[in-house]
């Protein structure tokens, strides 16, 4: 009786290994997305809970009552669901903070549900919804960085790199004659981005 010990080539074995790579790489974000979608839909729902017992408590007089939710999305904002519907109070992506809305749902963020006699029901957010206002007042249009800084120093002035095409400036170096006439020209700006905290 003849045995037939026949079996994959080196090509079948690769091709079957590429059509299981693509299979996975489409497969994997669409389960991560619904993975995110479900964890979303728990934190609503967890939220929603919140609202009732806070509102209820409101109902029976005791206005004092606050109620955090963790969350458990790993994604800032929300994915699935745009606008939020919570209790009536309607959110969507393109607003910023209302009275009842305070800030967005970020990852390891929580929820504070709390009962403000005036407006309601408050959702609070960990996180921000929209950007803050900048720590210093500065025009972004402005781009004439290096005119007013850079080529106002003595070191660009008197040739000093005319020799050296590559350089870069570090702040971190503590010898460096080049910095701190940098940030000398740079104190002279009013309106600059440069100047705002923790800029490079």
């Amino acid at each position: 009786m003849k045995l037939n010990r026949k079996g994959f080539t080196l090509m079948e074995m690769l091709i079957v290994i590429a059509i299981v790579a693509v299979l996975i790489s489409v497969a994997v974000p669409v389960l991560s997305s619904q993975l995110e979608r479900s964890r979303e839909a728990v934190d609503l729902a967890n939220v929603r809970s919140a609202y009732a017992q806070v509102s209820t408590e409101a109902l029976l007089g005791n206005t004092g009552i606050t109620v955090t939710v963790n969350l458990k999305q790993k994604q800032a904002g929300w994915q699935s669901a745009n606008p939020v519907n919570i209790g009536g109070i309607v959110h969507s992506k393109s607003n910023g903070n209302t009275d009842n809305w305070k800030g967005d749902a970020e990852p390891g963020g929580s929820c504070e549900v709390s009962y403000d006699k005036t407006h309601g029901v408050v959702l609070t957010w960990s996180g921000t919804a929209a950007p803050g206002e900048p720590s210093y007042p500065f025009n972004t249009a402005y781009t004439n960085f290096f005119d007013d800084v850079l080529y106002k120093t003595a070191f660009w002035n008197d040739g000093t790199l005319s020799n050296n095409a590559l350089f870069e400036f570090d702040s971190r170096c503590p010898n460096s004659t080049y910095i701190p006439q940098i940030k000398a020209e740079l104190d002279k700006q009013t309106n600059s981005l440069l100047l705002r905290e923790n800029c490079t």
